[in-house]
């Protein structure tokens, strides 16, 4: 992960909210303003006037506070300033504060300054130039965090052209300030050599100091590099890094660190807080969570299911360039979970994913219009025309379901030719699912001219990566004795193993073992429970109401392993 991607570019500190409440607190606070601009302060016993008291009070003061800015004292014009942008004393009117701040900077002010380019960055189309002149302003009268700004700008190339010399230089003099999100960015810099050359050593000192100050950018980033030297202690200690900086806000380190709860190590384990942390930062508006929060509301991974918000999620990451979020929005509208299925919708959205660059997507498609399609219509040829584009850029789903659609319905030789050969590549291209369905296809086609041999190898190299399905299918050749010698206990054994792994059509061949004695000894007991799973588990003809004999079975059925 390149380290610079975890800081905005330009970015400025938040405001406070445009309707924040005018209370004793904020009133307070407001009058110790008064207090440091040498406004006469009325004795402490007045504190415990009533609020309306309070209010005529602070209204005079602010008359007295109007005088002195008018006057020419600039930091009664900042404290004016910021009295209308948060509304102590005041109506809250953003264009007065704005007023105030330039007057202050125009008197020499790097407050004023300071405070002004905050409020201008917050608008919806920031004079990006002004931003940075006023910055530049702050930063040579010594404001340490205007200088801080003025890194980001030169690196970001806010407002005019990127000089990484400029951001390292500037980045330097606010670290050194003591400016604790400064060092973060020295930091980076020394990790990717921006106007300075790399050193691991420093960057790994600035970006230490930076923590223990505090900073949760800092933090987070120290988890993660923590986290890519795989020992335990450092992993450790990157998940206490990664908790302090997701407790302080941190957006990223709540999504690495969700990750980690989510699916690191057993021990750390834990779906609930993962979940926990990934509802933070999706409603923060961290854009990266909101895909995974997604995926934990459709399934209920740490909370409470919902389909129906898990779609809205979905859509918000889409809209906002998420691929993935796309195909999965694309699938819920097929499928009609989360709201009323839509194959229009559904199309759409495999198609956005699709430009987002999710070959994934070029499948999905092409089964969209598979879908209800019958040989030579319409929407085979769109499925057709789907997966082709999908085997021209290497998707191997594509070429094993345009096998599939070839074979089953063939309009010439040709295209029975074109088949195999695309089953066969995706085969010796270690594809999981084509090595099953060759496998397949060979004991239909060729069961007793080799056909069946290469098949048991080719079932044996799907379990070798985890086929449940190829493991039934081997016990069914080995029971058979098709292609390999006959053998029930191995058979047995292959059947336990896919059952052990939820197929239910193995449950059922499973009880059928223990009822007939094949490869173990005869259970009446324990067959009726393996018919039972495969019936739970949806499976066709698993027998129901079995005889189950207190002592014996009959001796033809005792005879295990034949």
């Amino acid at each position: 992960m390149n380290p610079r991607e975890s800081r905005p570019a330009a970015a400025f500190p938040p405001k406070s909210p445009k309707t924040a409440p005018r209370t004793r607190v904020g009133q307070f606070l407001f009058l110790l303003a008064l207090c440091a601009l040498g406004v006469r302060f009325w004795p402490s016993e007045d504190l415990a006037q009533p609020e309306q008291d309070l209010q005529a009070r602070t209204c005079h003061r602010l008359t007295e506070l109007r005088q002195l800015a008018a006057a020419g004292r600039v930091a009664a014009m900042v404290t004016l300033g910021q009295s209308f942008e948060m509304g102590y004393g005041l109506e809250q009117n953003p264009d007065s504060a704005r007023a105030w701040f330039r007057k202050a900077a125009d008197a020499g002010s790097a407050e004023g300054a300071w405070q002004l380019a905050i409020l201008l960055a917050a608008d919806t189309s920031p004079p990006e130039a002004e931003i940075r002149e006023l910055l530049n302003r702050a930063a040579r009268s010594g404001h340490a965090a205007a200088g801080w700004k003025l890194g980001d700008a030169w690196e970001s190339a806010l407002g005019g052209p990127a000089s990484p010399d400029s951001a390292f230089s500037w980045y330097r003099r606010a670290a050194q300030a003591g400016v604790d999100e400064a060092r973060t960015s020295l930091a980076l810099c020394y990790v990717s050599g921006i106007g300075c050359t790399p050193d691991t050593v420093r960057a790994l000192g600035w970006m230490q100091s930076a923590a223990d100050a505090g900073s949760a950018r800092a933090q987070s980033w120290l988890g993660r590099w923590r986290l890519s030297l795989l020992t335990p202690a450092d992993s450790l200690q990157a998940l206490h890094d990664l908790r302090e900086a997701a407790v302080k806000g941190e957006g990223q380190a709540r999504v690495q660190l969700a990750s980690l709860l989510g699916q690191g190590p057993l021990a750390w384990r834990n779906e609930r807080e993962s979940a926990f942390w990934l509802r933070l930062a999706a409603h923060s508006g961290e854009v990266a969570a909101w895909t995974p929060w997604a995926r934990c509301l459709e399934w209920g991974r740490g909370t409470r299911a919902s389909t129906r918000e898990a779609r809205q999620w979905y859509q918000r990451a889409a809209e906002a360039g998420d691929g993935l979020a796309a195909l999965r929005l694309g699938r819920m509208h097929r499928e009609g979970r989360g709201g009323r299925n839509s194959r229009q919708q559904a199309l759409g959205w495999f198609l956005k994913a699709q430009q987002l660059g999710e070959t994934e997507a070029l499948h999905e498609l092409g089964r969209t219009f598979e879908h209800g399609a019958r040989p030579g219509d319409a929407r085979w040829q769109g499925a057709v025309a789907w997966y082709r584009v999908g085997v021209q850029r290497n998707q191997l789903d594509c070429q094993l379901a345009l096998a599939g659609m070839l074979h089953r319905a063939p309009a010439s030789a040709d295209e029975e030719q074109e088949a195999w050969a695309l089953l066969e590549d995706a085969a010796d291209r270690d594809h999981r699912e084509a090595r099953l369905e060759l496998g397949r296809w060979l004991l239909e086609a060729e069961p007793e001219n080799g056909g069946a041999a290469r098949a048991w190898q080719l079932f044996q190299q799907a379990i070798a990566q985890g086929s449940r399905d190829a493991l039934y299918t081997s016990g069914q050749m080995r029971l058979r004795g098709q292609g390999v010698p006959r053998d029930r206990h191995e058979a047995f054994r292959f059947f336990h193993r896919a059952a052990e792994r939820g197929l239910a059509e193995a449950w059922r061949e499973l009880g059928n073992c223990y009822r007939f004695g094949w490869g173990t000894a005869t259970d009446f007991r324990q067959a009726e429970e393996c018919y039972a799973q495969a019936r739970l588990l949806g499976a066709d003809q698993a027998r129901e109401g079995l005889p189950m004999p207190s002592n014996t079975a009959p001796a033809e059925a005792t005879r295990s392993g034949r």
